[in-house]
């Protein structure tokens, strides 16, 4: 015997049945039949509760879940109603407020705000809220429970009269970016370039100096290399291969370099590299300092140019401080005293150079001169270190700091003991040399001008503006000269030979002048030419002391023609008269 009642689910699914089996034939009832029923709905009763409980299990087990992630959230996480009272809050209360979480639930969130912060971020919320916004992103300092102040990023959404709200802790990215502002202000401040790379060294950020500096802005050098866009040809300069050493010890560094601006001109410019490491020690970023050194590194090559006149001079140079203690001194004023530097170094001349016959006038108006801070001009006769006098010419110049007080002299010295020697048979030509100074040109291994010094433009009238990389026979040449002793001079520079030559030249004035030019040669390591050190003298009055004494000579010569003609013709004429009157003398005696 069977008999059987379905049992179906309320949402119509057929699970099976609920039978009755018997080994005799029977029939059931009505009533039976109902039971029947009534007992296959309590099966899929009992199958739904089952069903319910373990979807309840699973749905309580994922909400503790959920609850364990909310409550163990590094950030605050809390529900509140919609006048923003707490209805649940997290753990992180603890941690970034001190606040224990029952203390917080049923509170205003507003209890934590500073008065003006809650003012501020309420309004934003309610004009969101008119809009039908429904999800905010604000930043907002609380009060913590020892009064302090933290930062908080919130992210709010209102769904079914609730807020949802994440609050995370910013405060230390807070300070990080009032420190980073303080920095970009100073840095933006500051007269020195300031370039900020990632840690591939593309460019993320420059200041306002940087662009006044290169002439680049933002847009020019953002994602690029610094030194691809600042240095000309980077591909082949040899510079890059100098930074690529210094950034692979990943160290800080400073380097000198030649850029050019972003309109062509190249400036000088000191680089300060710093490194910025990670928490890992990987690099994070380059922080660089660019400063302006066009005008140092000018500065300084002038003085090479005037260090090495002042090495190769034929005068004699020495440093010397506002006690006169000498500093250093030139190799010629060493051949010229006939004291060492490591001699001299330390100690005043004094009266060490003076001898019996030393104009002590003119040696006590020096020492005026130095005591009320003027220059001077001498001519003095002194003894050197093994008693040999020497007639030298002495300039001294003071030297004053910022303040106007003296802080170094210095001075050249001459010897002019061939030119006294000179002077004394040639009395107009010691008085125009007494009062001028020799002219000092240095030029380059091709001939073209580098330096003058002031004694050459007083003598000529000419600056550097006029003479600088030009051949100085092309510019004080005229009418006059004498074009072939100028070609001549050069071929024996270019064969490395020095020369002296007497020069008619013409003043910027146009005015003619004789000089003297005396030429030296200067090598190099390498045999070759380096530099041309000339020293030119007026020498217009000897000159015309010598066409003078010619135009005297050719005076007296054409008299003692004239005297010579006189007295062949007188000697002539006597002798025509006189022949007759001894023939007939002759004949009479006969």
């Amino acid at each position: 015997f069977y008999a059987g009642a379905p049992l179906v689910d309320k949402d119509g699914f057929r699970l099976g049945s609920l039978c009755v089996i018997d080994t005799v034939p029977r029939k059931l009832t009505s009533e039976q039949r109902d039971a029947l029923r009534t007992l296959a709905s309590e099966v899929i009763s009992h199958f739904t509760l089952r069903k319910q409980k373990e979807e309840l299990e699973e749905s309580l087990k994922a909400h503790q879940e959920f609850f364990n992630l909310f409550n163990t959230s590094t950030d605050i996480q809390c529900i509140m109603d919609k006048e923003f009272r707490i209805e649940l809050i997290n753990r992180a209360v603890k941690t970034i407020l001190g606040h224990q979480p029952d203390e917080a639930i049923g509170r205003p969130i507003w209890d934590y705000f500073p008065e003006e912060s809650r003012e501020s971020s309420l309004k934003i919320l309610k004009e969101g809220i008119g809009k039908q916004q429904r999800a905010f992103e604000i930043e907002t300092p609380l009060f913590t429970r020892s009064g302090n102040i933290k930062w908080l990023n919130w992210r709010l959404n209102f769904k079914q009269g609730k807020w949802y709200a994440g609050g995370r802790d910013v405060s230390d990215q807070k300070q990080v970016l009032a420190k980073l502002e303080q920095l970009s202000l100073v840095a933006s401040k500051v007269s020195n370039g300031v370039v900020i790379s990632d840690a591939n060294d593309k460019v993320i950020w420059i200041n306002d100096a940087f662009e006044t500096i290169t002439g680049f802005d933002l847009k020019d050098v953002e994602g690029s290399r610094l030194r691809n866009i600042i240095l000309k040809g980077a591909d082949q300069n040899p510079v890059i291969a100098q930074l690529d050493t210094l950034m692979d010890k990943k160290q800080s560094y400073e380097i000198d370099l030649l850029m050019t601006r972003k309109d062509g001109e190249e400036v000088w410019i000191k680089v300060l590299n710093s490194v910025i490491f990670d928490a890992a020690g990987k690099i994070d970023k380059y922080i660089r300092v660019i400063i302006n050194i066009n005008q140092r590194k000018k500065a300084e090559q002038d003085l090479e140019i005037l260090s090495f006149a002042a090495r190769k001079s034929p005068g004699g140079i020495v440093i010397r401080d506002v006690n006169g203690v000498i500093l250093w001194m030139n190799e010629t004023l060493e051949t010229i005293i006939g004291y060492s530097s490591d001699e001299m170094r330390g100690n005043t001349f004094g009266t060490m150079l003076l001898g019996e016959d030393t104009d002590l006038t003119v040696f006590n108006s020096a020492i005026k001169a130095v005591a009320e801070n003027k220059s001077y001009e001498v001519e003095i006769k002194i003894y050197k270190k093994d008693g040999t006098p020497a007639w030298v010419w002495v300039s001294n110049s003071p030297l004053f700091n910022e303040t106007g007080t003296v802080e170094k002299q210095v001075g050249v010295m001459v010897d002019i003991t061939e030119r006294k020697m000179a002077e004394q048979q040639l009395k107009m030509l010691s008085l125009v040399a007494s009062s001028t100074t020799g002219g000092v040109i240095i030029n380059d291994s091709n001939g073209n001008v580098e330096w003058i010094n002031s004694g050459f433009e007083k003598i000529t009238g000419y600056g550097i503006q006029d003479v600088r990389g030009r051949h100085l026979g092309d510019v004080v040449k005229g009418e006059l000269t004498d074009l072939n002793i100028i070609e001549r001079t050069r071929d024996l520079s270019k064969n490395k030979q020095s020369f002296e030559v007497d020069l008619l030249i013409y003043r910027k004035d146009g005015q003619p002048l004789w000089i003297s030019v005396i030429n030296s040669v200067i090598l190099g390591e390498s045999g070759k030419v380096d530099k041309y050190i000339e020293v030119i003298i007026d020498i217009t009055s000897k000159k015309k002391v010598e066409i003078e004494l010619i135009a005297a000579k050719e005076e007296a010569l054409q008299l003692n023609r004239a005297k010579d003609m006189f007295i062949s013709v007188l000697s002539h004429e006597m002798r025509t008269p006189l022949n007759a009157v001894i023939g007939m003398s002759h004949l009479l005696l006969e």
